[in-house]
């Protein structure tokens, strides 16, 4: 090949064709997703459409998203492309393919750039003298003109500076895998699992009016205990973040309520309870290390079974309050097998709270980004503080965390 014709910027064709190579590559077939974001970006710059290669726009376009998605609460865009970037090092790293054409995807960017490689040099065949060294260059003089640099050359640093692109995308994920997947992480061990993860809600006992006409109650005489028809709002709204969040990682799951849920449904596969404290599954939560006890007021949060200063002294009849806790659990429970996560604040305000804790990139990256290494591997207890304004969730923070092994 002559230095022009190294120099010849590829063409759709063989860009195309270097890209379906890559994509079939062992290094690229068991993710569907890395394929998704590189099939897309590609077809996107050489359609000249550079306004798509936007986060927002390649999560709608590629991944499916909905029209509201926003990047701040989903980080799928920019941790599959850091992925994307891992796995072309890898695949250019075992000898990639033949082709003489390299896609690369410079660390902080979603355009493609597509490098044509320098020929290998010719080898001389059998009783053909080789070509003789070249001369050594004559020292220029003041007057002489400067020289240019050959094409080929240009060609060679494009490809030698997309090298350490590619070396930098692997030393920045080593470097920020930590902080940048958190919240891919956190539920990794459920959507490692192919069975559909279970959602369950609780009821909520209330009493309410024997009589279904809506006539004013003036005794106790005229209520009854309604155990199993009423969820919180709270719980509601947690149920709801929880499996937004599942559908946005296009992993399967079942809702349930209450009593529909038994111990061979949390035997089956993994589950998130959500609003716990006040159900039959407050049993499995007890033998943690943080617990909401409520047999006792003011209701709160122990520690070993001992009180703290996580607890609700003013907390009305009416369960209003600006303040609340909650626990996030998450664990390898060792009766069910299967991996649990429990959602519960001691009012619904803080169950809420700490579900949009979990499925929130941003809060996540905050919280977890110095945890202890290990942790993915880990069970974990986290302790929120929720501030609570106009009746929502508005700030919520971790006062306490505590990590074990599996099995312990």
């Amino acid at each position: 090949m002559t230095p022009a014709a190294e120099s010849t910027p590829p063409s759709p064709a063989e860009i195309r064709t270097v890209l379906g190579q890559i994509l079939t590559a062992k290094e690229f077939r068991a993710s569907h997703r890395c394929q998704a974001l590189l099939r897309y970006v590609v077809e996107a710059s050489l359609q000249g459409q550079a306004e798509a290669l936007k986060e927002r726009t390649i999560g709608i376009e590629a991944f499916g998203r909905p029209a509201a998605y926003e990047p701040s609460d989903d980080a799928s865009v920019r941790v599959t492309a850091s992925e994307v970037r891992r796995r072309l090092a890898a695949h250019y790293g075992a000898g990639g393919d033949a082709y003489p054409i390299r896609i690369v995807l410079p660390v902080g960017s979603y355009m493609p750039q597509f490098v044509r490689l320098p020929a290998p040099a010719a080898t001389p065949s059998r009783g053909q003298p080789p070509d003789p060294p070249p001369l050594p260059a004559a020292t220029p003089t003041a007057a002489a003109a400067p020289r240019h640099r050959p094409r080929w050359a240009w060609a060679l640093g494009i490809a030698a500076a997309a090298g350490l692109a590619l070396l930098a995308a692997i030393l920045l994920r080593r470097s920020t895998v930590g902080a940048a997947m958190p919240l891919q992480a956190f539920w990794e061990p459920m959507l490692a699992s192919p069975n559909p993860v279970l959602v369950g809600g609780a009821y909520v006992p209330v009493y309410g009016p024997k009589a279904l006409t809506p006539t004013p109650v003036h005794h106790l005489r005229d209520l009854v205990l309604l155990p199993d028809q009423f969820v919180g709002g709270g719980d509601l709204i947690a149920a709801a973040r929880v499996a937004a969040l599942l559908a946005r990682f296009h992993h399967s799951f079942r809702l349930e309520m209450g009593t529909q849920i038994n111990f061979g449904d949390l035997r089956a596969g993994p589950a998130v309870l959500v609003g716990y404290a006040y159900t039959q599954w407050r049993e499995i939560a007890s033998g943690f290390r943080y617990f909401i006890a409520t047999a006792h007021t003011p209701f709160g949060i122990t520690d070993r079974g001992r009180p703290t200063a996580w607890n609700l002294p003013r907390l009305g009849a009416d369960r209003h309050t600006n303040l609340d806790y909650a626990i996030v659990s998450r664990v390898w429970d060792p009766d069910t097998r299967a991996m649990l996560l429990e959602v519960a604040g001691i009012t619904q305000y803080g169950t809420a709270g700490a579900a949009e804790f979990i499925t929130s990139a941003a809060q996540l990256d905050a919280a977890l980004g110095r945890a202890p290494a290990g942790w993915r591997r880990e069970n974990l207890q986290l302790v929120l503080r929720v501030r609570v304004i106009a009746r929502a969730p508005a700030r919520v923070r971790v006062v306490a965390a505590y990590y074990w092994p599996r099995g312990h």
